[in-house]
């Protein structure tokens, strides 16, 4: 059985769908394709049901701020505050763009799967803010890949005033568990001057 859907809310999660939905009653299994909408974010959608478990594969438009979503998820999903700055408060940027993003939830036990989680997205233009007392690092672009529980950030062009810190990663463990943590690795060609030594203070190196 098909049937067109113009507007599906849930409203509990703020999302609005609207596309076509395949269904076979018989096995308890339904597909639908279309497109979705939760504050700033809109963008295609896959989901697939079978039984309790819903599979869900999504890409997006251009993003222009991911602050009131991350507000509104960290109510549903307790993230570890350390780990939901750097998400999107320690990292600003102009534009984003989620370029895969699969999952599986089951709406009857809550269970989200956090393991398998994946996700590919890109920032654009961005400001990551390492320490709160230096300045801002500015990056061109920054490729995200969340996998396995763990979250990469992979920054392309990040420059601390005038230098260039090629090859300088974000890496955050137990995203959606406990014991998270988080790997920051800075590197630099630089001479060790008194911008260079900014950094370094601010972690109490002297």
């Amino acid at each position: 059985n098909f049937a067109d859907i113009k507007q599906l809310q849930l409203k509990d999660y703020k999302v609005n769908f609207n596309g076509r939905l395949k269904a076979d009653l018989i096995n308890n299994k339904a597909d639908f394709y279309g497109e979705f909408k939760t504050f700033d974010i809109k963008g295609s959608v896959r989901l697939s049901l079978q039984d309790t478990l819903i599979k869900y594969y999504i890409t997006s438009k251009d993003i222009k701020t991911i602050t009131p979503f991350m507000d509104f998820l960290n109510t549903k999903v307790k993230i570890p505050p350390t780990v939901s700055n750097w998400i999107y408060k320690y990292i600003t940027a102009k534009r984003y763009k989620i370029e895969q993003f699969y999952g599986e939830f089951d709406y009857k036990t809550l269970d989200f799967f956090p393991n398998k989680i994946f996700l590919l997205a890109k920032v654009y233009q961005a400001q990551v803010k390492f320490h709160k007392k230096i300045e801002s690092v500015n990056v061109e672009e920054i490729g995200i890949k969340l996998s396995r529980n763990s979250l990469f950030f992979d920054l392309k062009k990040p420059y601390f005033y005038d230098k260039e810190l090629s090859n300088s990663t974000v890496f955050i463990y137990n995203l959606f568990t406990k014991g998270s943590g988080i790997v920051v690795t800075l590197q630099t060609k630089s001479a060790l001057d008194k911008k260079i030594q900014e950094i370094l203070k601010a972690y109490d190196i002297n």
